[in-house]
């Protein structure tokens, strides 16, 4: 027998297409769960009879502001019961859960159903229950259709072969924003090992996908040679900067890196100097090559900077050109020409603080910082 998007006259709540009922070999785990849980949404005493929608609320320990709040989204009172046997599940109840439905009212527009399988595949994962609680705040980002449930339970599997925790394979997969391309990338495993032969100790392998599962997407080619530039320049593979380095060339072939490292040699960098200062700030090689010299060019030779000074603050390689380091550059002109500063100001700090920092600290007229802002070099 199989039901097909039908109401179940028993139970009075719809169910997907295509399950196979209870009695049957093929019906799944989740299907009898869902069952069970509309025999004990129906199930109610026979003394009781029905109850109002208001009454139940009361009963479950809601205060009248929750079930004004409630009763004002107008939820049919099947998936009302359903969703508070969840919630309890959950541990949410009593006046917690009404504040909760109060607070995230998409669960009485989402889809019970699928929403009750998602989270019983975290259960059975391990994932501990308060980051599940935490989840169901955010539920376009861990309860969307961007990736199906047998997805998850293979993300979970994999993540697990390599020893992660549940709840560090719920973060790592969680975080990818392309989940279903870790999953379907047969080669994904293979980075480990990878990082593992270079040297990167199992709890650095953990933590790094944990915060940037990103590295499980994309090009294993670009991976593969990107390991290979990180052991040319002498980068320590257990190292910060090595993580910071896989992340922001992860969709960079390791030939446009190498041409950028030229670019360092170029400007007056020796051989040396250039791994220095890559190995201190991997994201240099991530900048576009004619933004690259750009910068360089502003610094050396308008800014007048040594190479040692540029090579010794991150600023000048995160913070916009245009927008940033031009303007302020010109602001300091102004203030040294008409002998405003106090003392000596680096154009690195000027350029680090925040624009209310900025704008506290040096006072010029609003023309003087609208013309350093407007003009082009």
């Amino acid at each position: 027998m199989i039901w097909c998007g039908r109401v179940l006259s028993r139970f009075g709540i719809w169910v997907p297409w295509g399950m196979v009922c209870p009695s049957g070999r093929q019906c799944s785990f989740f299907t009898k769960r869902f069952l069970c849980l509309a025999r004990e949404v129906k199930g109610l005493p026979e003394a009781e009879g029905v109850l109002s929608k208001r009454a139940l609320l009361e009963r479950e320990g809601f205060t009248e502001e929750h079930i004004k709040a409630v009763l004002n989204l107008g939820p049919r009172s099947d998936k009302l019961k359903l969703l508070l046997i969840i919630l309890k599940e959950l541990g949410i109840h009593g006046p917690g859960a009404g504040s909760f439905i109060s607070d995230h009212t998409w669960f009485l527009q989402c889809n019970l159903w699928r929403l009750h399988e998602r989270l019983q595949i975290l259960e059975n994962a391990g994932v501990e229950s308060s980051m599940v609680k935490e989840a169901l705040s955010y539920p376009s980002y861990y309860f969307s259709s961007r990736v199906s449930n047998e997805e998850l339970r293979v993300s979970f599997s994999n993540l697990k072969d390599i020893g992660l925790s549940p709840s560090e394979s719920f973060m790592a997969i969680f975080r990818s924003s392309k989940v279903k391309k870790v999953v379907k990338d047969e080669n994904w495993v293979s980075r480990f090992q990878a990082l593992y032969r270079k040297g990167m100790s199992t709890d650095r392998i953990r933590k790094t996908i944990q915060d940037h599962a990103c590295l499980l997407r994309g090009s294993k080619e670009f991976f593969t040679e990107h390991l290979q530039l990180m052991e040319e320049i002498g980068l320590d593979i257990n190292s910060n900067s090595a993580v910071r380095a896989l992340v922001s060339w992860s969709a960079i072939p390791a030939d446009v890196l190498r041409a950028k490292f030229t670019v360092l040699i170029c400007v007056g960098y020796s051989h040396e100097e250039a791994k220095e200062f890559v190995r201190r700030y991997p994201v240099v090689l991530s900048l576009k090559e004619e933004d690259l010299i750009k910068r360089f060019d502003f610094l050396l030779h308008t800014a007048n900077l040594k190479l040692k000074e540029i090579c010794c603050s991150a600023t000048f390689l995160t913070c916009n050109l245009e927008k940033r380091i031009i303007p302020r550059f010109k602001i300091l002109q102004y203030l040294k020409e008409h002998k405003l500063l106090r003392k000596e100001v680096t154009l690195s700090y000027a350029v680090a603080i925040s624009d209310d920092a900025f704008a506290k600290r040096f006072k010029v007229p609003p023309q003087v910082t609208a013309n350093a802002s407007l003009s082009q070099t």
